[in-house]
């Protein structure tokens, strides 16, 4: 049996002239190093299974999964622990997964968290893919490799699966699989080290059952739609080398409820060929909400329920412009078959760019709606207010156009509007007040003013900064962010006015 004696001590010319004191915090560091001796050596199979040293699982023993020490821990290491940690239980375990590839009770575990992808990856090469807790899955893996003469294939078997760094690679004879995490998905590549038998230019790879699968983008991908549009399941971006990293054409193909991988031209390829999809997801729109015209979305505010919709539309009417209300009784009813519940408008005419910007509040029943070309461009932006999300009307009256009173033709007061959760403070943003400096107006209610309650102008404003390209404020409007066209952002705290 092998033994690993360690010693810790201060080399003896160091400890020659030391006072007790000295002696003592050098005693205190070797028992915080042992400490780390102890925790290296309990979390080592762990560090393994999850990168550096390549790991080999042959596939007759599938039950991988890493174990903490159920040996007790030596009473002088505890007594060393509780000096340098202090007093308390001392435990061995593994950390829970959080990216990439690790072992598991039933052989490997991914997980993929930019997309949302767990997966379970079986020592006998089973392959399941779910996204998040929708209970979306596939499964889709190599079964059999082929060729196009007579359709005769040979099935494939895991003989053994190797962790190389963050790549899990299965070896199964003529063909290898291997695994990867990636911030696009869960990369799955198929490696063809040499041509089958028979090979007469077309192979085939069976991936299996097609169940809920649907071919898209010619061929390049496969889709699995998920429910009322939660993200969809995606097997895409295929693309197959050969080992001069010529590009061969393939596609994903469903033949008789299967799901196959055809590489063409491979008899005069050089081997080995890889073929490499990924499993990523894909989010697809509940509904696509349309109108005729008028620069139609070039500003949208939605509710915190997400009932109700503004959407900005300022070249309407030869650019008198709009606003186009969408309401619907719940989030899962949206439909592209949506019409709008109200139409706003300003009694304004051609050239008030209305839409230009647009907010509203948590309930969905307050909206600030900018129009950049009133008064010759001075600007202006419209308050509507209604009883109830349901309510919304084209003939809803406007409750308050706020303005600069010392407004400029050019100065295009609401090129950007934001209002608080509870609808009383808004924050108008005018980008060309002082020759292009740019200014934020703050207004806030009970009292409904006509002229700004706040002006925020940048301390160190230029010629030009465009401040208050865009402005936002948080849920209870004391505070508000303005930033000017190259991204520069300022933020300053506004409490409400007296009363």
């Amino acid at each position: 049996m092998d033994v690993l004696t360690l010693r810790f001590g201060l080399p003896r010319h160091m400890r020659m002239g030391q006072s007790v004191a000295d002696q003592s915090i050098w005693k205190g560091i070797a028992a915080i190093c042992m400490a780390l001796v102890l925790v290296l050596l309990s979390i080592g199979p762990m560090t393994r299974a999850l990168s550096f040293p390549s790991t080999t699982v042959p596939a007759t023993h599938p039950s991988v999964a890493a174990t903490s020490s159920s040996k007790s821990i030596p009473a002088g290491l505890q007594e060393a622990i509780h000096r340098a940690l202090g007093p308390g239980p001392i435990g061995l375990g593994t950390a829970p997964l959080v990216s990439g590839i690790a072992r598991s009770s039933s052989g490997w575990s991914a997980l993929a968290p930019h997309q949302g992808i767990s997966a379970t990856i079986s020592g006998s090469g089973s392959l399941h893919v779910s996204v998040g807790d929708k209970g979306l899955n596939g499964s889709l893996m190599a079964r059999s490799i082929g060729t196009g003469t007579d359709g005769t294939a040979t099935p494939l078997h895991v003989m053994s699966s190797t962790l190389v760094g963050s790549r899990l690679v299965e070896k199964m004879g003529a063909l290898s699989t291997s695994y990867q995490v990636t911030s696009a998905g869960l990369e799955q590549s198929f490696t063809i080290v040499k041509a089958p038998a028979g090979a007469d230019g077309t192979l085939v790879v069976d991936l299996g059952p097609a169940t809920g699968w649907a071919v898209a983008g010619n061929g390049t991908s496969l889709v699995k739609q998920g429910a009322n549009g939660s993200p969809s399941l995606k097997y895409s971006e295929l693309k197959t080398t050969d080992a001069r990293r010529a590009v061969l054409a393939s596609d994903l193909r469903i033949v008789h409820g299967t799901v196959q991988i055809v590489v063409h031209g491979a008899r005069t390829s050089s081997y080995p060929i890889v073929i490499d999809p990924i499993w990523t997801t894909t989010s697809t729109p509940t509904a696509t909400l349309t109108a005729s015209g008028g620069y139609f979305g070039m500003s949208v505010a939605l509710s915190a329920d997400g009932t109700t919709a503004v959407i900005g539309a300022a070249s309407v009417s030869r650019a008198h412009g709009a606003a186009y209300v969408f309401h619907v009784s719940g989030e899962a009813s949206w439909a592209t078959s949506s019409t709008p519940m109200a139409i706003l408008t300003n009694s304004g005419a051609p050239g008030d760019y209305f839409g230009q910007s647009v907010a509203l509040s948590t309930d969905g029943t307050t909206a600030v709606i900018g129009a950049t070309g009133v008064s010759g461009g001075i600007g202006a932006a419209y308050v509507f207010h209604v009883s109830g999300e349901a309510s919304w009307a084209t003939t809803s009256p406007t409750t308050a156009i706020l303005t600069n009173s010392d407004g400029l033709s050019g100065d295009y007061f609401g090129q950007s509007v934001a209002l608080s959760a509870d609808g009383t403070t808004a924050v108008i943003g005018t980008r060309r007040v002082s020759v292009n400096i740019g200014a934020a107006y703050v207004f806030h209610v009970p009292a409904t003013p006509s002229t700004p309650t706040i002006s925020n102008l940048p301390a160190s404003g230029t010629v030009g900064g465009g401040f208050t390209a865009t402005v936002s404020t948080t849920g209870d409007g004391v505070t508000s962010v303005t930033s000017n066209s190259s991204g520069v952002c300022t933020a300053s705290g506004f409490g409400p006015p007296p009363v």
